[in-house]
């Protein structure tokens, strides 16, 4: 009886330490696609709220920045209501050229620039490779950008980094 109850203790413990990105809590975690992770609207809204609050705590935390952004944008993807999607897409916009003006010359500025602007407007992806050709984060839109104008060389240079 002994063993089990040692047992039952580890294993509570156990759970008790594991901690579950997907509870609503004060923990910030990094946000990421809804293609990669998805969680529910509460805790996008959770995650927006904290990130927003590291921003205005750092205004050159570059991770706040880039997470308050994928939190909106995750929200944004969920949301079903055309009009409320379009509020979404117009917060987004001026969390990136709020962060842009405040950074320029950091590589998450320059990133969330160009996805803000509907992944179009490439000199914002160019200059975030620019400033650190080391972040993966820029490989995936670069591989496409280069198949797009049909430049194989570098499609292929990215498409062995991914």
């Amino acid at each position: 009886m002994k063993k089990y109850l040692i047992l039952f203790s580890l294993f509570t413990g156990a759970i008790g330490m594991a901690q579950d990105k997907s509870e609503i809590n004060s923990t910030k975690h990094e946000v990421k696609s809804i293609v990669v992770e998805l969680f529910s609207e509460e805790w996008y809204k959770n995650q927006k709220d904290l990130w927003k609050k590291e921003t205005e705590t750092n205004e050159k935390n570059g991770e706040a920045w880039y997470n308050y952004y994928h939190a909106n944008r995750a929200l944004r993807n969920l949301e079903k209501d055309l009009l409320k999607k379009n509020e979404l897409d117009k917060k987004g916009s001026e969390i990136a050229e709020t962060y842009y003006k405040i950074d320029p010359n950091s590589f998450e500025s320059n990133h969330l620039m160009y996805m803000s602007h509907n992944f179009m407007d490439t000199k914002y992806l160019h200059r975030a490779y620019e400033i650190d050709p080391t972040d993966t984060r820029t490989y995936d839109d670069l591989l496409v950008e280069a198949e797009l104008r049909r430049d194989i060389e570098t499609r292929n240079k990215f498409g062995k980094l991914i």
